[in-house]
């Protein structure tokens, strides 16, 4: 004997829908199982396309995950270091969010005129940082005289590393 998956008297070799009941209908409405489709259209693979997690087929066949992202659960996700900022779903996840500085680890975060964004996290602009310690000038106590941790015991406006009197 033939098998017969879905148990309708048809064998699985001659039955339009070997997963499922044939309902009667033309063309055949297999109703595939969870998290699969007929994305080819051809019988004899009837229910052949996972999408679950087909980049091409992502919850319904035909929808594309675009550049940068993959299929997870039916729902185009974008890899880690990229978004989709632009609400866009035909260029996918197109904004590189680690080396952006208008979307700096993720949309929108903008880092501002004195910074960079590096591995997604704003810093300091090496042309903006006069002594090397990764303080922008703006903001460094000590502009001239490295000093990372802005120590400044006696609360004035200069920290300890250029104060003459800490």
């Amino acid at each position: 004997g033939q098998d017969d998956s879905d148990g309708d008297g048809e064998g699985d070799a001659c039955d339009d829908c070997p997963f499922n009941p044939d309902t009667g209908v033309t063309p055949p409405d297999c109703g595939c199982p969870t998290g699969t489709r007929d994305c080819s259209g051809i019988v004899l693979f009837d229910c052949e396309t996972n999408i679950f997690d087909d980049p091409f087929n992502c919850g319904e066949c035909g929808t594309v995950c675009g550049p940068n992202s993959f299929c997870n659960e039916g729902v185009c996700q974008c890899d880690s270091e990229f978004d989709d900022c632009n609400g866009d779903p035909q260029d996918g996840c197109e904004t590189d969010i680690n080396n952006n500085p208008n979307h700096c680890g993720g949309c929108g975060n903008e880092c501002g005129e004195e910074f960079t964004c590096s591995q997604g996290v704003c810093v300091c602009d090496p042309s903006f940082d006069s002594d090397g310690d990764e303080i922008c000038n703006s903001v460094d106590n000590c502009p001239d005289v490295p000093n990372t941790f802005q120590e400044n015991e006696d609360g004035d406006d200069f920290g300890d590393a250029c104060d003459n009197c800490p």
